[in-house]
């Protein structure tokens, strides 16, 4: 094999292992960005809810639902649950929530935590609110999230071809 042919092959092939890499990272930042915001979404609206939930004043208890309902941005199948604490380990369970015992143990052990199961991100914290402990859970798909995942995915996929097929007809020239 002639010695031009081979530096060709290994500038090739380090240009394709350093853009891999890059695209790679790139990816991975992208999506932990999209997950702390959202779940940073998720924690907003916890707080909400848990006020919400225990005010005793209706024009307050109603504000606080018209602000939810106007003044945040929608997330798609938003839920939430209210589960009340009844001591240092126990809670109520509802039997809507499917979701794995460790989520639970680290939300008493930590006072929240998340979790991501099919597209659908849960959110639990506990708050105390009227001298009464309970575990607020958010959840929702984040499909916007999704989407921009999928287009920087496309954009990084398309780049790094194009830059491996540029480089390759760069070092034949």
């Amino acid at each position: 094999m002639q010695i031009r042919k081979k530096i060709t092959i290994t500038y090739i092939a380090l240009s394709s292992f350093s853009t891999l890499l890059l695209c790679i990272v790139i990816f991975s930042l992208f999506k932990q960005n999209n997950q702390y915001y959202f779940i940073k979404r998720l924690q907003d609206r916890a707080k909400i809810a848990s006020s919400a939930y225990y005010q005793k004043n209706q024009e307050h208890k109603q504000y606080l639902k018209d602000f939810r309902k106007k003044g945040l941005e929608e997330l798609v199948e938003e839920k939430d649950f209210i589960l009340k604490v009844n001591s240092e380990n126990t809670f109520e369970y509802n039997t809507n929530l499917h979701l794995p015992p460790e989520f639970y143990s680290t939300i008493m052990k930590n006072g929240s935590s998340w979790i991501e199961e099919n597209h659908r991100y849960y959110y639990g914290q506990i708050f105390n609110e009227a001298n009464q402990k309970h575990i607020v859970i958010v959840t929702a798909i984040d499909r916007r999230g999704n989407t921009n995942t999928i287009y920087i995915l496309q954009i990084l996929i398309f780049g790094g071809i194009a830059f491996i097929v540029l480089a390759f007809f760069l070092e034949n020239s």
